[in-house]
């Protein structure tokens, strides 16, 4: 474990244990290979492999905002971190202000590493890797461009990011300034079909079962709906039907096409820009908005019988939504005080993701994975059963890498 101190150096700690019973011990002088490293103060440090070559490099966020790149020259089992500033350091050009807290993985599922920091007024930076696994290039991503947009935890943001709820992506949780953690799951971008919804009304039924979590729909989502009825459709004027959701103004599609089989009628309409298209426009929580048809009719001129049909709803944008609460939030009720700064690892080696906390005054908290992969309950060791408890008092905020 290596751990960031408030003077701007770095501690490592050596598990002389198992991987079910961690036992850490600090590493001091020629048996650090950290020794040396001062980055000036509020290091924050993250090991992964930025060139690709099979072993942890090292970048450590400063308090000026500045990330530093230490590339590992040595071996996976004895490293060396040598600096790379200029050209060298792919990290040259960032600069988030103060407090800089990184963590690296792949966010676009290219099989990169991208960057994400976060710094002092609580907000996360994204930069893209648009190079390769070897040869990093970082590109900083805002707006609608930056899956984090919008997130803002008020100060000292420190984001880490693992796979919370076993559903196989990166989900993020974020410690910050007054101690406690907000979790944000990770909506992949994908098609999700519906049930078929039941008629409620002539030429009007009602949309069932639109996914749980859905958020406001961005530019570039496109939402899907397939009406299959039972006769053949006629389509009662020459510019098309329109769509009309949960009694919304707005118009989801423009045209109507009735494809092979003549009894399909496809909607299709591509989100832009300014639509404000809300979660709550599809009743998400209580899903029983009416969808309405327009100048639709079959052939003999009644409306037509409702069979089934489909909804997709096209999410084109990763995207993390907040969860909040006990029952959605597996970290709420956790509070070290302030600064907190976390990391999900297997801690006690059954194969679920554990949690490790700094916080303000230096000391490290551990929570140990009393739940599952999919469904995380977190308990607070002390004492003997916390395996950290030798590793105190490092100088104030303990960012962990």
């Amino acid at each position: 474990m290596v751990v960031g101190e408030r003077n701007g150096t770095l501690k490592y700690y050596q598990n002389t244990g198992t991987t079910s019973n961690p036992a850490y011990e600090v590493k001091t002088g020629g048996s650090n290979p950290f020794n040396g490293i001062d980055v000036g103060n509020a290091a924050s440090p993250i090991l992964v492999d930025i060139d690709g070559d099979g072993d942890l490099d090292l970048v450590v966020g400063k308090g000026s905002g500045t990330l530093k790149y230490y590339q590992n020259t040595g071996t996976t089992s004895n490293p060396a971190y040598e600096v790379k500033t200029g050209g060298s350091n792919p990290f040259n050009s960032i600069d988030v202000g103060d407090f800089a807290t990184p963590t690296l993985a792949d966010i676009d599922g290219d099989g990169d590493l991208d960057l994400v920091v976060g710094e002092f007024y609580g907000t996360l930076k994204y930069y893209q890797n648009t190079g390769t696994t070897s040869n990093p290039a970082y590109e900083a991503k805002t707006g609608d461009s930056n899956p984090f947009n919008g997130i803002d935890v008020e100060f000292y943001s420190v984001p880490t990011l693992a796979d919370i709820d076993g559903d196989g992506d990166l989900d993020l949780v974020i410690g910050e300034i007054d101690g406690t953690l907000k979790y944000y799951y990770n909506q992949q971008p994908s098609s999700v079909d519906g049930q078929a919804p039941t008629p409620t009304a002539t030429n009007s039924w009602t949309l069932s079962n639109i996914p749980a979590g859905q958020s406001a729909f961005k530019a570039g989502d496109v939402i899907s709906l397939t009406l299959t009825m039972s006769e053949t459709l006629k389509l009662n004027n020459t510019t098309g039907s329109k769509v009309v959701i949960a009694g919304k103004d707005f118009v989801l599609d423009k045209t109507a096409s009735i494809t092979a089989g003549d009894k399909k009628l496809v909607f299709k309409y591509s989100v832009q820009a300014g639509d404000n298209i809300a979660a709550t426009d599809f009743d998400i929580d209580n899903p029983t908005s009416d969808i309405t048809l327009n100048n639709i009719t079959d052939v003999a001129g009644n409306a037509p019988v409702f069979t089934a049909d489909r909804v997709v709803l096209a999410k084109t944008k990763l995207e993390y939504i907040e969860k909040t609460g006990s029952g959605n939030n597996p970290f709420n009720g956790i509070d070290v005080g302030g600064y907190s700064t976390p990391i999900l690892a297997d801690i006690d080696g059954d194969g679920d993701l554990d949690l490790v906390m700094g916080e303000d005054y230096g000391t490290l908290k551990y929570y140990q994975n009393t739940g599952t992969t999919s469904n995380p309950a977190y308990e607070a060791k002390t004492g003997d059963d916390n395996p950290l408890m030798a590793l105190m008092w490092v100088l104030f905020h303990t960012n962990l890498g």
